[in-house]
């Protein structure tokens, strides 16, 4: 069993590029922290996820080397009751999502190579888009890096025509497979290897999967005894006395994103969609939209980027190839060099302003992100209020980075009181109140002991509300009427927003990457665009005074468009 450090060792004296240029990981931290120690580590996790104290809470989802690297602990936990620590459960699948030419292939294949010329009984299976792909893929990244080396090359059987790799001495075998499911299927592996996943017939992914189902059993860390499973062994290796280790079979699938037709050959981005939803103790993903590969030029992408993205026909493929996001040709909304013409790199969070705004708090289960989006007439723009607006502020709370890894509404009033006093303009503050009953309780709370709880209110938006919201801001973007900061999360969340038409032809939206709607802090700038347009059309009534009757016929001018594109004459 060869440590991690070890398996570095190997590839770096071993491996090299076409160039002669040795592999290394430098300027390229995902290799190690995002592929090879999870793809054969262990990720602590929760023995009881209510008994946890925060230091053991900050450690939860951290990888660690063996399976006995998990923490004991017997202190206070932070609800009740003494904290029960953290397992170490092993990462049966590493999941990577990343961008062309990130070198997903060659470090695979440094990481397979680490592992045949180092550990025993290793039979890794290897399978690619196609049988020709895959041939192709092997005599690059594995052919011709054994050939470069005097070593690896003595040491095994090379055959190149067949995509395999036999290395005697420790008993190890790697064999690429042809793309059928009928010729995955068979023998035991150790390892399953699946390169684009995007372009792979799910047939042939759980034709082949099933085949390390047996691959479980214990071995001696210094390579002495290798067990399967049923078979019988003492705790102790007989050679060493070293306490035996449990090892497991291992699934690595990876691909870039790809255009997606509607059909079963989306289930590589289902499967990415359903692993951000659903962590899980015994899956690693990683999933990248931004470059990870150092030599790539950014002068050379952003200028294909900027260009291709802009173009009808385009566009689509430029945000699956260059952004790795999965999509559907013409489905989005917002095309990158739209964003970015509505980007003011000069702005920051306002810690105070005296302009006229609104606000929108777009409240989510404590466990999910919740947002705040403060929007204000851009005097400096213009003369005529609200004709254009700008964000003043953005906050947003990550449940993962909090406490107890959930939202403390206790922590959002804090918040509200430290700065809502600081904008004494402020119109209207609406709170997302259609589900969460701690967001119901706290405008309650707001209204009864606030001195500016007169313009807080409760949202009970439904449809038709979030349609002639997301026009608004739609309207906004195209005619560059809204300035928005260089917010990392708020830029990436409006890139993923999907283009949906209803049956009356009017523009709804979802996420990219769920199938639904999880866009909060974009969702919660569109309700922004919303009380603008409300606070400019009823001479700057509050939402609350607006009469029914008026309500339902502005709405009706908003979402009921005599067309189904947006006709800007309207606004």
């Amino acid at each position: 069993m060869a440590t991690l450090e070890q398996r570095v060792k190997f590839a770096e004296k071993h491996v090299t590029e076409k160039s002669g240029k040795s592999w290394t990981t430098k300027g390229r931290p995902w290799v190690l922290d995002e592929f090879w120690r999870p793809a054969t580590g262990f990720k602590l996790w929760p023995r009881e996820s209510t008994l946890l104290c925060q230091r053991c809470s900050d450690l939860v989802g951290d990888i660690v080397e063996y399976q006995d690297d998990g923490i004991k602990c017997r202190r206070n936990a932070m609800q009740h009751g003494k904290c029960k620590g953290l397992k170490a459960e092993p990462i049966i699948m590493t999941v990577l999502c990343l961008p062309r030419r990130s070198g997903k292939t060659f470090n695979t294949a440094s990481w397979v190579l680490s592992q045949l010329y180092q550990e025993k009984y290793k039979r890794i299976a290897f399978v690619a888009s196609s049988e020709d792909q895959m041939l192709s893929l092997f005599r690059e990244n594995y052919g011709e890096v054994i050939k470069r080396n005097k070593a690896l090359s003595r040491a095994s059987d090379v055959r190149e025509s067949q995509g395999i790799i036999r290395v005697p001495s420790k008993r190890s075998m790697f064999e690429g497979l042809s793309t059928s499911h009928g010729s995955v299927t068979g023998r035991g592996r150790t390892t399953v290897i699946m390169d684009e996943c995007r372009d792979l017939h799910p047939r042939v992914a759980m034709s082949l999967i099933p085949s390390i189902f047996e691959s479980h059993g214990w071995e001696c860390p210094n390579g002495h005894l290798h067990a399967s499973a049923g078979e019988e062994v003492p705790k102790n290796c007989p050679a060493c006395s070293t306490k035996l280790r449990q090892w497991f079979g291992r699934i690595l699938l990876m691909s870039s994103a790809g255009i997606l037709d509607g059909s079963e050959r989306d289930w590589f981005s289902e499967l990415v969609s359903y692993l951000q939803a659903n962590p899980s103790p015994n899956v690693h993903l990683f999933q990248a939209s931004h470059r990870v590969n150092p030599d790539i030029s950014s002068e050379i992408t952003n200028t294909v980027e900027d260009v291709f993205g802009s173009l009808e026909s385009t566009k689509s493929y430029v945000s699956v190839e260059i952004e790795n996001r999965f999509t559907r040709k013409g489905e989005n909304l917002l095309t990158k060099g739209e964003i970015d013409a509505c980007v003011d790199n000069g702005l920051k969070n306002r810690i105070e302003s005296d302009k006229q705004c609104v606000a929108f708090l777009d409240t989510s289960k404590t466990k999910d992100k919740t947002s705040l989006v403060i929007l204000s007439y851009d005097e400096e723009r213009s003369i005529d209020p609200w004709s254009q607006v700008v964000i003043e502020r953005v906050d947003v709370w990550e449940p993962q980075k909090l406490p107890g890894g959930v939202i403390n509404p206790k922590d959002i009033l804090e918040h509200l009181d430290l700065y809502i006093p600081l904008f004494p303009n402020l119109k209207a503050l609406r709170v997302d109140t259609r589900v969460m009953p701690w967001a119901i309780a706290l405008v309650k709370q707001i209204k009864k002991s606030r001195p500016w709880g007169r313009i807080v209110d409760g949202y009970h938006g439904k449809r038709a509300e979030r349609k002639a919201s997301w026009q608004l801001l739609h309207q906004r973007m195209l005619t560059r009427t809204i300035r928005i900061p260089p917010h990392k999360e708020l830029r990436a969340e409006l890139l993923s927003v999907r283009r949906v038409e209803d049956l009356d032809g009017n523009l709804d939206v979802r996420d990219a990457n769920r199938g639904k709607r999880h866009i909060d802090i974009a969702d919660a700038l569109a309700v922004c665009c919303y009380l603008a347009h409300l606070e400019s059309i009823t001479q700057r009534r509050s939402l609350t005074s607006v009469s029914g009757f008026q309500a339902h016929t502005l709405l009706q001018k908003l979402y009921r468009p005599t067309t189904s594109k947006i006709d800007l004459d309207k606004f």
